[in-house]
Parts: C-alpha cells; structure tokens; sequence
C-alpha cells in the first residue's frame, strides 16, 4: 500500500511521501498511516518522520469492509476539514485524574468521519464523560491509556479512550458501547 501511494505522491508538489503503522511511532491512537512532506524528514533517507503525530498532507485510515471480505476501505483526510485550523485546539477539558484532555480540530475529524462516525456532533457529550465520567479504568494493555465510561441510557455508556504522560493527556478515540471493558477502576464517582 505505501509503495503505491509513495510513487503517487512523486507526482505531488511538493513531493508527498507515504507512512505506514504511525502506531509504531507515534504511540497508540494513531491513524493507520500519514502522508508527509520532505521537510518533515531530518534528512531524505529517514524512516520516520520528525513529528509523527502531524502529517502535513492528510492521514490514512483502512478499514475491512465485511468478514471474510477481501476488500478494504482506504480514506484519506486532509486536516483542514473545516474552517478552522487542523492544528488548532478544538477543545480541552478537566478530568477527575487531574490532568488536561485535548483534542484538535484534525484529531477530532478523524475520529468522527473515519473511525466513528456515529460521534459526529458529540463532542459535549464527550466532555461530560471526561469531566464527570461514571466510572475510569486503566487499560490491560497499556498503563498511559485510560478508559473514561458515562452511562447514557440503560445498559449504554459513552466511552472516551485518553493516553495521559506527564500531567497531560489526549484523545484517542470515542464511542458508545454496551459493555465496560477489563481493566483496573482507578476512579468512580
């Protein structure tokens, strides 16, 4: 898949160059992949972009379309998705573990028109659930990812998935579900 989107994006001005699994670079909530530009590379050979989590030219999401279905659904998003900036902080709020969650604008299209768009115009309801979330979990398998629930209706919560370092934290992703997964509750109202 990057070999061919990488010999496309010889055709671009500028040159736009295709990177595969930004979840081995960038950590967990990344899209499948990103497409950059040479300036974001230190020198013309490097595997990895300098900063991961923001490629200039639009992300890369893949999707299956049915079990047992050979066939996969390629998006790609260009940031600037709106009036606003891709960059620009679309919001960042409180949560009970004392640290900051925020998302950008790009960050939050991704989410909402490529890996759940059922969330689309929900984003107070996401912030209800990070402000004043029913119950917080820590991830089994990863102990900066915490899992935010707030029960919407019976047996139906609103999940926000952050990964905190330092203090700081961000958005991975949103949804409902009907089930809270494992993990340890690190907090409940």
């Amino acid at each position: 898949m990057d070999k061919l989107l990488n010999e496309l994006g010889k055709t671009l001005k500028p040159k736009v160059r295709c990177v595969m699994q930004l979840k081995n670079i960038g950590g967990a909530g990344m899209p499948d992949g990103g497409l950059f530009t040479a300036s974001q590379f230190q020198r013309k050979a490097a595997d990895a972009p300098t900063n991961p989590t923001n490629p200039e030219r639009g992300v890369i999401e893949i999707k299956g379309t049915l079990p047992g279905s050979e066939t996969i659904n390629l998006s790609v998003v260009k940031g600037d998705m709106t009036d606003n900036e891709p960059d620009e902080l679309f919001f960042a709020v409180p949560t009970p573990l004392n640290c900051s969650i925020r998302v950008t604008v790009a960050y939050w299209n991704i989410i909402t028109q490529m890996k759940h768009p059922i969330m689309n115009g929900q984003e107070a309801a996401v912030q209800v659930t990070l402000t004043q979330p029913d119950e917080i979990r820590r991830s089994r398998s990863d102990p900066n990812v915490y899992l935010f629930y707030k029960l919407q209706q019976e047996k139906r919560w609103l999940c926000a998935v952050v990964r905190q370092l330092n203090g700081e934290g961000f958005l991975i992703t949103t949804y409902p579900t009907d089930a809270i997964k494992e993990g340890k509750t690190v907090w409940q109202k």
